[in-house]
């Protein structure tokens, strides 16, 4: 598990320490977009090697679904790879699937993660019910910033919910998920940070 933490971390900080390098050259913030889809693999691949004993078939299914998908969001993955025409043709026709997919596998994981990990009942409305508002808000937008900032939103509500619980400290294996959430919830924010300057 520390293994992972330390691939999170390290890649959070690569992306972070470009950005902050362009800022110091350029003068604004960019970090490195073509990079984000190869950091989410390797988030994804450094959790499957250290879960490979966890027994929660959904909670796994259910991330390594959100991770796959989540990675092929976007044109900078699909860019490395194919022409201008086929990236045209996948972000017209076939990316807005991959974004619902993806949202949909994110619900599931956020609501598997609440009722594996007993929150209290408030705690549950508000987790579960800020993902199941993210499905009518992306359709309704069309576009992917809902579910970015509902990615950030629910990684930091997890986050806050984890330091209030007086109940029992959370286990390896939902810490290895969480891990994982905050690791992606960190690198969007980081993207969505220079849209707003």
């Amino acid at each position: 598990m520390e293994a992972l933490r330390k691939v999170i971390l390290i890649g959070c900080l690569i992306y972070g320490i470009y950005g902050l390098v362009s800022w110091f050259e350029l003068g604004f913030f960019i970090p490195p977009f073509p990079i984000k889809p190869i950091l989410f693999t390797v988030f994804l691949i450094a959790y499957i090697l250290v879960s490979r004993a966890d027994f929660s078939p959904l909670l796994r299914i259910s991330l390594l679904i959100w991770m796959t998908s989540l990675i092929f969001v976007g044109q900078y993955f699909v860019e490395l790879f194919f022409d201008y025409r086929t990236i045209d043709f996948y972000l017209n026709n076939i990316e807005p699937f991959v974004l619902m997919g993806s949202l949909a596998a994110f619900i599931a994981l956020v609501y598997t993660m609440v009722k594996e990990m007993n929150y209290l009942p408030y705690q549950t409305i508000i987790l579960v019910g800020l993902a199941a508002l993210l499905i009518p808000l992306t359709i309704l937008l069309k576009d992917q910033i809902v579910f970015d900032y509902g990615i950030i939103t629910s990684a930091f509500l997890f986050f806050i919910f984890d330091r209030i619980r007086k109940v029992e400290s959370t286990s390896e294996m939902h810490l290895k998920v969480l891990y994982v959430m905050y690791g992606v919830a960190s690198i969007t924010f980081m993207e969505r940070i220079t849209y707003i300057f």
